[in-house]
């Protein structure tokens, strides 16, 4: 879901607040992050601010660029980008077997993952996509956002953290809300690791959530075993 905000949010603000609680969200997986990327071992990010209504195939070339550079240190090879069957995009080149790539807009900027993996989600989501008028029920299971009051006390932010870990979810297997119900993604085991929300969910197939909230929004990342 696309946040409504124009305010970019720069990549020093997402980093950890120390690498020990990096490590305790993924079991020592994380490596502390670059001066200007956060880096998630082998699971960078990086936001593009942009101006602009939407995004060229150049400025998501030039991210995933950016972010081949933090995964694997080296330049970037020569890469293109394209769409499976199911609109999911792939990484093409002769060096792109073994990756898997997902883009979401908000904050003003372009925000994209990459690591090498069957498959993995990214989502940004903000209170501002759910006024009160808003059409719960088709979205969220009874009683569901209640079950999120201690982490979101407003029912606002309570929908943002709920939308952008499902919706990393499904990404992360390759479906869109079109094939999966939202309400039929249930979260579970959430906790707290440092500034990350971890949870699990019970679509098969997706091995851990993550959310951490920026301002007003939660920017969620899930992972495909």
């Amino acid at each position: 879901m696309k946040p409504h905000s124009t305010n970019p949010v720069r990549p020093s603000e997402e980093r950890p607040s120390s690498q020990a609680a990096s490590r305790r969200a993924r079991g020592g997986a994380w490596r502390r992050p670059g001066p200007r990327t956060l880096l998630l071992r082998p699971r960078p990010l990086r936001p593009i601010p942009t101006t602009a209504l939407g995004w060229t195939r150049g400025d998501r070339v030039g991210l995933v660029g950016a972010l081949w550079r933090q995964l694997h240190g080296t330049p970037p090879p020569a890469l293109d980008l394209g769409r499976d069957a199911g609109g999911r995009p792939l990484l093409l080149g002769p060096d792109a077997a073994g990756h898997a790539l997902s883009f979401s807009h908000g904050s003003g900027g372009l925000w994209g993952a990459l690591c090498r993996g069957p498959g993995l989600g990214i989502d940004l989501a903000g209170e501002r996509d759910f006024p009160p008028d808003y059409p719960w029920g088709s979205a969220f299971a009874p009683g569901e956002l209640a079950g999120l009051a201690l982490f979101e006390a407003s029912r606002g932010g309570q929908a943002a953290l709920a939308w952008s870990l499902k919706e990393a979810a499904v990404k992360a297997l390759g479906h869109g809300f079109g094939v999966v119900d939202p309400r039929h993604v249930d979260l579970r085991e959430l906790g707290r690791s440092g500034p990350w929300l971890v949870a699990r969910c019970g679509l098969a197939g997706v091995s851990m959530l993550l959310g951490r909230r920026l301002g007003r929004q939660w920017l969620s990342l899930a992972w495909r075993e």
